[in-house]
């Protein structure tokens, strides 16, 4: 079956689009520390926290148990959309401090949507589309609404995740292929909702398997 979508990790776009002056780890280090002051700031409203979450996981069939220890250990929003805005507002993520614009990354996504590719973005960090935008990736390339993220979803990047999103693009699984840096995240999740699936461990093998797309092998 023809491909018609590309999933991307947004992770594999960071790897070699990073400013001078900062390092990638110390952009997963700002991350952290942005997630753990989300996290404590939610502490001060646990009650209230609590029934929301306790309604939102009824509405997407999730167990509060799991929601909770997801939210309140890790610092993630999986399952509660409303919640992505004011994390964002409270843990200071910027990737525009830290990224660079990616000139051959993005030269290769428009050669992608000029062949008929249609591109999407998956991501379990809420700040996903400011990410894509600090890359030089605009709008027109990947737009907001094909950014997906636990919290959009409902769900951990895992197969439901992956069927998810086929269902909102209404789309069948043979015709979409991802290209994530994680076996386990990316790769396995996505097989097993029948997505074909390509490791591409940083940024280099990431443009080298897309432009097996465009060029052929």
């Amino acid at each position: 079956m023809k491909k018609k979508w590309i999933f991307l990790d947004i992770d594999n776009c960071m790897y070699n689009g990073l400013k001078p002056d900062g390092s990638f780890s110390d952009y997963k280090k700002h991350m952290r520390s942005a997630d753990e002051n989300w996290a404590v700031s939610l502490t001060n409203d646990l009650e209230g926290l609590r029934e929301y979450r306790q309604e939102h996981a009824e509405k997407v069939g999730m167990d509060l148990s799991l929601l909770e220890f997801i939210s309140l250990k890790t610092g993630q929003t999986y399952g509660i959309p409303e919640l992505a805005d004011h994390r964002l507002g409270q843990n200071g993520y910027q990737p525009e401090k830290f990224l660079k614009k990616d000139d051959d990354l993005v030269f290769c996504l428009k050669k992608l949507t000029r062949l008929g590719f249609k591109l999407a973005a998956i991501t379990d960090n809420p700040a996903g589309e400011r990410t894509l935008r600090a890359l030089g990736i605009e709008e027109k390339i990947i737009p907001a609404d094909l950014v997906f993220d636990s919290a959009k979803i409902g769900f951990l990047k895992n197969q439901l995740f992956f069927i998810k999103v086929l269902e909102i693009l209404d789309t069948k699984a043979g015709q979409a292929i991802m290209f994530g840096d994680s076996k386990a995240s990316d790769i396995l999740p996505a097989e097993k909702a029948g997505v074909e699936a390509c490791l591409a461990k940083n940024r280099d093998c990431l443009l080298k398997e897309l432009s097996k797309l465009i060029y052929g092998n």
